[in-house]
């Protein structure tokens, strides 16, 4: 690791582009993945670690014992790259938690991004989802945090008065300057953010961004002592004397809770011309005053979001779902970062192409499973299904006339790891199962070679 004595300019020590790839950090005591840089990020060029990048990884804190921390924690840092990982923070029995998070960026990240991660926060849990300090450094670079098509779930803390109150969020951005200096930016787009029970913000920051196509949902059903954590705000801005969240850039969230609606927003919104500043009252408010959009309603999810499993998929919606192509297209904002690894502007969390017209939320919404023909009269590879899975999944094709076909599966370098199908197929719908049960965690890629033919897809082995 790189260690900069910023104020001192002194070099301690020097080790950039760290990859990470399918570490299974399970029942873990500490922190899953860590790294410890100096206390103060740079002010130039140099930063405490630079260049990391942790993907396909299964991180997941012990149950038992009292010093289980955050599962990922980063301490100064540049050009941090985290995606497609499985992150759990589990409740620690039988006395409780401290605060523990699933990712923490502290004390001076730059250019951090976040993307295509699923994170599960039990009942009961002192932490949050994401806590991403943000810093920036001098006019002469424009840094950006990015956190895209990410499903968050956070299943609520709250406790009587009586014994304290605490709450957290699914995504907290924080300004390590508490302020928002030069070209810093911050974008949060397409993603589930799901908070059950109580004492949960799904976006409380610091730092201005574009918050657009998120699914932000509370529940709520915990029956508390204490109204008042009920009342905790859905989208909480920062102080209005840091000048506040500009409404006009943040576009189509779909922002619902289960109870009473009126406080779905709190602290510093800004209209446009940066006029008028202050708190919505509610929905109205939010989109007649201050210029907002969105859906207020309840995203119509097919599953309980409390279970996560592979024959329980929460973030899948109905067909009724006023979600479903509600978004706005940001390739225009995407598109920028596509020299990230393993990223596609243009694809949801499972690799399904989005269009002009998105589902709002990190999972775009396709055609149900098996109504392949009705929607093709052209050869067609669906997204596997489930996914992620464990140990088997199903994949379908479609061909519109007899036609050999080859489906192949492969391994994320490339090499064949089963061949599936080659045969002579007839006109018409298939479905063929993949049992990955004496293979690793990780991605792998599925593909279809049938006349001139060629798609290839992504899919997930999580245990």
């Amino acid at each position: 690791m790189s260690n900069q004595d910023c104020n001192n300019e002194s070099l301690l020590g020097f080790a950039d582009t760290i990859e990470l790839d399918s570490v299974l950090a399970d029942n873990h005591y500490n922190q899953g993945i860590a790294g410890i840089g100096s206390s103060t990020a740079c002010t130039d060029t140099n930063s405490t670690l630079n260049d990391w990048e942790i993907k396909n990884c299964r991180v997941i804190s012990a149950a038992f014992g009292n010093y289980v921390t955050d599962n990922i924690y980063f301490q100064g840092g540049e050009d941090f790259k985290i995606h497609h990982n499985y992150i759990h923070q589990r409740l620690i029995q039988p006395s409780g938690s401290a605060h523990i998070d699933n990712i923490q960026f502290a004390n001076g990240q730059v250019n951090s991004k976040i993307y295509n991660n699923i994170c599960i926060v039990d009942s009961a849990v002192q932490g949050h989802n994401f806590i991403l300090a943000q810093h920036s450094r001098n006019e002469d670079y424009y840094d950006t945090m990015l956190v895209y098509n990410n499903y968050l779930y956070h299943g609520g803390y709250a406790v009587t008065p009586n014994n304290g109150v605490f709450t957290s969020d699914n995504i907290y951005l924080r300004s390590t300057e508490h302020g928002y200096p030069y070209g810093a930016q911050t974008y949060v787009i397409n993603n589930t953010l799901i908070n059950n029970n109580s004492g949960i913000h799904n976006i409380r920051h610091w730092i201005d961004g574009y918050v657009s196509n998120n699914i932000m949902v509370q529940f709520g059903d915990y029956d508390n002592s204490s109204p008042s954590l009920l009342e905790l705000t859905n989208w909480l801005a920062r102080s209005c004397g840091d000048g506040g969240q500009i409404v006009d850039s943040s576009k189509t969230n779909l922002i619902w809770r289960a109870w009473e609606s009126g406080g779905e927003f709190g602290a510093c919104f800004v209209g446009s011309g940066g006029s008028p500043s202050g708190t919505p009252s509610n929905w109205s408010s939010y989109v007649n005053t201050y210029g907002g959009t969105g859906v207020n309603e309840n995203p119509d999810l097919a599953n309980n979001p409390r279970i996560y499993t592979e024959s329980n998929l929460p973030y899948v919606l109905e067909m009724t779902s006023p979600a479903i192509n509600a978004g706005t297209d940001m390739r225009y904002i995407l598109n920028k970062f596509s020299y990230l690894p393993d990223f596609n502007a243009n694809a949801d969390i499972e690799g399904n192409p989005r269009d002009n017209t998105p589902t709002i939320g990190a999972y775009e919404h396709v055609v149900e499973h098996g109504n392949l023909e009705s929607k093709n009269n052209s050869y067609s590879l669906s997204q596997n299904y489930p996914n992620p899975f464990n140990p088997s999944t199903s994949i379908e094709y479609y061909t519109p006339q007899p036609s050999q076909v080859k489906l192949v599966v492969y391994n994320l370098i490339g090499q064949e790891v089963q061949t599936l199908v080659d045969d002579e197929k007839a006109s018409g719908s298939f479905e063929v199962e993949f049992n990955a049960a004496n293979l690793p965690s990780g991605v792998y890629f599925y593909r279809l070679l049938a006349a001139n033919f060629n798609e290839t897809r992504k899919m997930i082995l999580l245990r």
